[in-house]
């Protein structure tokens, strides 16, 4: 018996042998190094099709650059109507004063260059083997970069600042330092992958290295991105706190005053809470863990990108296909999530992301005056402080 499962082991070996080699030989030009020969049938990469693979799979670039453009196309309508109507509402029309910085114009322009880039990679298939491909292809997380950390740079200002009149139109101002070093080096990483890739005249397993180690740094700076992302949007969309609940501005005062005023102002916050627009609120909430939710997906896939020679030959193609597709779709998603929230590019005002007091029912809050008149006269006994 034992010599019996003996001899059936060794001849269920050569069969597998003889199997995997027929396998190998059965497909053309081992499906040009582009996929996976099984049963005599070559499995392309989701970018090529044919069968040998040889050819590009167009409907994969045709789709995707579309989409793209789509979005491009999108953009720079909102941004001209965006401009349009500041032009408009300014007293002295100056067209230059028009087109002037604000978070809403940028937001609009980062990401239609970010389309416009992604959509010219997607219809220069042939070029992928390029090296000037790849740095295209992955200037996209530079801009998307650039988009996130200006809303979290925009939110930490929602938070910290007091007295800015947030439905106006207006640009960075204590954080814009910190926002421009973040993207100083998210840029000097692209330059430096561009310059590593196009003039080193690399071999193939150097430049698989270059594209896994950028594609690693991205993630870690997406991965930033998103933690000050969900820090400050849970603070000003989830627990409802921040300097834009905070109206009036005061003079230096003593101590004793200072704590007067903060008191006053906790008081000012309760009465907000009642006024809470519970619709507007739960959409800012959904708008906020969307985009972080598709943020944090990316950073995933960066990251398996980074340690793919640890687990994509173990994966079958079917599988990678699906993760490519996947991994391409989540990316569109990062980059609709900024017109789509910026809808209404004719009144910046009426917006969640660019003034948080849409979550108000009031803007202008009608808290009692009696009780605004009480709290004032405990300030004033109190310190001999009279507010104006």
């Amino acid at each position: 018996m034992v010599k019996l499962y003996s001899l059936r082991g060794n001849l269920s070996g050569l069969v597998e042998l003889s199997i995997m080699s027929w396998n190998d030989s059965s497909c053309a030009y081992n499906c040009s190094g582009h996929g996976e020969c099984y049963n005599g049938t070559c499995i392309c990469e989701i970018q090529f099709d044919g069968e040998g693979c040889f050819t590009t799979n167009v409907s994969y670039f045709i789709g995707f650059a579309s989409v793209y453009f789509t979005l491009a196309l999108v953009c720079s309508i909102q941004l001209v109507m965006c401009i349009v109507a500041e032009y408009q509402r300014m007293k002295g029309a100056s067209l230059i004063g028009a087109c002037r910085i604000t978070t809403q114009k940028l937001l609009y322009f980062v990401v239609l260059l970010a389309c416009i880039l992604r959509g010219t990679y997607f219809t220069s298939p042939t070029a992928n083997s390029e090296g000037w491909s790849s740095s295209l292809m992955n200037a996209y997380y530079p801009l998307l970069l650039s988009g996130s950390s200006l809303v979290a740079c925009f939110w930490a200002e929602v938070f910290h600042l007091r007295d800015v009149r947030w439905e106006k139109p207006q640009f960075l101002s204590k954080s814009f330092l910190a926002f421009a070093t973040f993207n100083f080096i998210s840029y000097s990483l692209l330059l430096a992958e561009f310059l590593a890739v196009r003039y080193s005249d690399p071999s193939h397993e150097l430049k698989s290295f270059f594209k896994q180690f950028f594609n690693g740094c991205y993630a870690v700076l997406l991965l930033i991105v998103v933690i000050f992302f969900l820090i400050y949007g849970f603070q000003v969309f989830f627990k409802v706190q921040g300097g834009f609940l905070i109206e009036g501005g005061h003079t230096k005062q003593d101590d004793k005053c200072a704590e007067m005023t903060q008191l006053l102002s906790r008081k000012k916050k309760l009465a907000y809470f009642k006024h809470i627009d519970t619709s507007q609120l739960q959409q800012s909430r959904l708008g906020l863990l969307s985009q972080a939710l598709m943020l944090s997906i990316v950073v995933i896939f960066l990251c398996s990108e980074t340690l793919s020679e640890f687990w994509k030959k173990k994966v079958a193609q079917h599988s990678r296909n699906w993760h490519d597709l996947l991994f391409r779709v989540v990316e569109i998603g990062v980059a609709l999530w900024f017109p789509c929230v910026l809808w209404n590019c004719m009144s910046p005002e009426q917006l969640w992301i660019l003034n948080p007091k849409r979550i108000i029912k009031k803007l202008d809050m009608d808290i009692p005056h009696s009780e605004n008149n009480e709290e004032e006269n405990q300030l004033s006994s109190s310190t001999g402080y009279k507010q104006t």
